[in-house]
């Protein structure tokens, strides 16, 4: 009997000023991280450890995203960051 596959899973992050707010995808559990070292690093963490996505999409707002999206790229994950309309 075969093993049924895992479902593809992706993360969806809102950015702002101060915050993200992270949705992965199939599980839906949403949950929020500051937008500075501290924020990312734990945003990091989870993705590593719990989320494992196949890919990241983050909104590009103003420059607020580039520190998490350069982040999550350098540990390996693939990123993509898109216009918000």
């Amino acid at each position: 009997m075969s093993t049924p596959p895992h479902p593809t899973r992706y993360v969806g992050i809102d950015v702002s000023k101060r915050c993200l707010d992270i949705c992965p995808i199939p599980e839906e559990e949403i949950f929020f991280v500051s937008n500075d070292p501290q924020g990312i690093d734990e945003l990091l963490r989870r993705l590593l450890q719990e989320a494992r996505p196949e890919l990241v999409v983050l909104e590009a707002t103003d420059h607020y995203e580039r520190l998490t999206s350069t982040a999550i790229a350098a540990v390996g994950i693939p990123v993509a960051v898109i216009n918000p309309r």
